[in-house]
Parts: structure tokens; C-alpha cells; sequence
């Protein structure tokens, strides 16, 4: 997630904003995009980046799905059996 927003005082903390990520996961799931948030579907916790502007106007959270390219998930026995060995997953 980046978070755009004016600096301010720049007194409070990102990790403070921990909910907007798990409300966002439980989003994907409720509208069925995935079928659960368990590690079966996100094999990495999200996080958040600040980015500065300079009026509320442009304030906004962008959220961003990637696919995990690590070697680790890619030969994993267990997502291999859950999503198959094809170059698309």
C-alpha cells in the first residue's frame, strides 16, 4: 500500500495504519477475488510506503496486488499442489 498524504507535523506512526491492511485483505475476500487471506493466497504481508504531496487533494491510498516471485514459493511442494507447476502460476 502507498499512502499519499500531506506531511504535516509528520508525528504519527505508518505501522498505526495496520487496519487499512487487513480491512483491504478481508475486501478481497468478501467479494470472493480470493477465496481466503490465509498463506494458501498471500504468501507475503503487505506493508506500507509514505508518499508526500503537497494538498489533501491528491491524498489517497493505492493498493497494489504482485504476484510472489520468489524462488522459495515457486518450488514449494505445497503451492505447486494448490496452484499447479505452469509458467503462468
Amino acid at each position: 500500500m502507498c499512502l499519499y498524504r500531506p506531511t504535516l507535523a509528520g508525528d504519527w506512526d505508518l505501522d498505526n495504519l495496520w487496519i487499512y491492511i487487513k480491512c483491504f485483505l478481508d475486501v478481497l475476500v468478501s467479494q470472493q477475488i480470493i477465496p481466503d487471506d490465509s498463506i494458501r493466497y498471500i504468501s507475503c504481508s503487505p506493508g506500507i510506503n509514505y508518499v508526500p504531496v503537497r494538498s489533501e487533494a491528491e491524498r489517497q491510498m493505492v493498493f497494489t496486488i504482485e504476484k510472489d516471485t520468489r524462488e522459495e514459493i515457486a518450488n514449494a511442494t505445497f503451492y505447486n499442489e494448490l496452484h499447479g507447476e505452469s509458467e503462468e502460476w
